[in-house]
């Protein structure tokens, strides 16, 4: 009997009999090899006899039970993709999340019966599919199934922010063979900073902030490569373009958002555990417990490092409240008019903003695509291709197995190496002091004039060096 439904009527009729008193047994015809089932009048009419028939007479069969599972135990946590932008045994793995749209033809009816729909029915939704650096496509109505990866896969929801993910068209011509250029997807990234933000009052001349920001939103991308991610202090007066610049960053940097010191952990943690580059607005007082959720701060201070999980309380189906382990590790950016506390400033770059004279750039919207000198659509699929190649493409990162270069420690944490084919973008700016006018200047400004508080910062300025070394 292969139909459940059939099987559940015996069941019913059985029972019914039974409560009045009968004694049912059932019998079960063997299917014709060419006709399928057969009825007990056509099985007679083959020439079959009454004794026969009263020879297959057995008691109504219980439903077939599955085996019993098989467990193993396994030596070590299986390679799991937990996040849009994987690196697992030298694969690289990209999510995304595009439109899908399913034509049915067949339906089964009330009897379970399948059925030709009289107009195909069209379904449209989103889902997760999961791309490997040589081209293969794995999910429902993809040539590989989940299955077939060999990898646990745990990403449930898109991130909130959709238009951030790689896009159909961008995937499409990447599953088409191109491949953008690492040096020109640079070089774009540091002419819309350039465009959108004034640094020639902070530590450097425009050109080389410019890089220098480049090369910190470029490493949002590669966090599977490294073990220490970098941060952000934007610091100065009000006004002084500190809002602005964040959401440049996070408008270049991976999955990246800007949020308000006043948001809860809950609304911020997955994104956290996505790896998104993470803007926080207003950062004073991120050192206080009572004025920022503990939860939202320990998010922030505590995920610089890989392997350094923050611990959250989260109500559980049996109403109580679970401690949960969130992987929040990923870039910081931060505004605020003071500079950080201590056992955040060594953790940062601190970059001071002056306000602008350019009355354009302090004007422009970063968040109106239509102002950017660069199709900002094309940028972000291009961050996505650059990315998931590059994951796998590195030869250092290949050749012995690790998750990073030997020597990566020793490395600035704003760094990004774009690299595949054997073709690597760099920023050539060797390490240099910076004009002590101009640096003097910028942080000066930011003071009362005359104060006992710009003696003191004149007589503490010392010389500062940034490099900018991707290598």
């Amino acid at each position: 009997m292969m139909k459940g439904k059939v099987r559940i009527e015996l069941a019913n009729l059985t029972k019914f009999l039974q409560n009045k008193g009968a004694t049912v047994n059932a019998v079960y015809l063997p299917n014709d090899p060419k006709r399928g089932k057969v009825g007990v009048d056509d099985w007679l009419a083959e020439g079959h006899t009454l004794a026969e028939l009263e020879n297959l007479i057995d008691a109504p069969r219980p439903a077939p039970q599955l085996p019993p599972p098989i467990t193993e135990l396994l030596d070590d946590a299986p390679p799991t993709i937990s996040r849009p932008l994987s690196l697992i045994s030298g694969r690289a793995y990209a999510a995304a999340w595009p439109y899908t749209q399913t034509r049915i033809d067949f339906d089964k009816d009330r009897g379970g019966n399948i059925v030709k729909l009289p107009e195909p029915r069209f379904e449209k939704e989103r889902r997760l599919i999961i791309i490997r650096n040589d081209g293969a496509r794995f999910g429902d109505g993809m040539q590989n199934s989940f299955a077939d990866l060999g990898i646990d896969v745990r990403l449930a929801d898109p991130p909130p922010q959709k238009d951030k993910l790689w896009s159909t068209p961008g995937i499409r011509k990447y599953l088409g063979g191109y491949r953008p250029d690492p040096a020109d997807v640079f070089r774009r990234v540091v002419e819309v900073l350039s465009h959108f933000v004034d640094f020639e009052q902070s530590l450097a001349d425009q050109e080389t902030m410019s890089q220098m920001i480049a090369c910190f939103i470029l490493s949002t991308w590669f966090l599977d490569m490294t073990n220490v991610s970098g941060a952000l202090w934007m610091t100065g007066e009000k006004g002084s373009g500190k809002s602005h610049t964040m959401i440049v960053v996070c408008e270049l940097g991976h999955l990246g958002q800007a949020i308000i010191g006043a948001s809860s952990a809950a609304s911020v943690r997955d994104l956290a555990a996505y790896g998104a580059l993470l803007g926080l607005d207003e950062a004073e007082n991120i050192a206080d417990k009572s004025k920022v959720d503990p939860e939202l701060r320990d998010l922030f201070l505590a995920s610089n490092r890989r392997g350094v999980p923050v611990s959250l309380k989260e109500a559980g189906p049996d109403g109580k409240w679970h401690n949960i382990l969130i992987d929040a590790f990923g870039a910081k950016v931060f505004t605020a008019i003071s500079n950080p506390f201590d056992t955040l400033s060594s953790r940062v770059i601190i970059v001071p903003l002056a306000k602008t004279p350019d009355r354009k750039k302090a004007n422009a919207d970063p968040l109106d695509h239509r102002q950017w000198p660069h199709d900002w659509r094309t940028l972000i699929d291009d961050l996505w291709a650059m990315a998931h190649l590059s994951f796998a493409g590195d030869a250092e990162i290949r050749s012995d197995g690790q998750r990073t270069h030997p020597d990566h420690r020793a490395r600035p944490p704003a760094v990004a190496r774009p690299s595949y084919g054997g073709r690597v973008a760099r920023c050539e700016r060797r390490a240099r002091p910076v004009d002590e006018e101009r640096r003097r200047r910028a942080c000066v400004q930011q003071l009362p004039r005359g104060s006992a508080a710009e003696s003191k910062a004149i007589n503490d300025l010392r010389p500062v060096e940034i490099a900018l070394r991707p290598s």
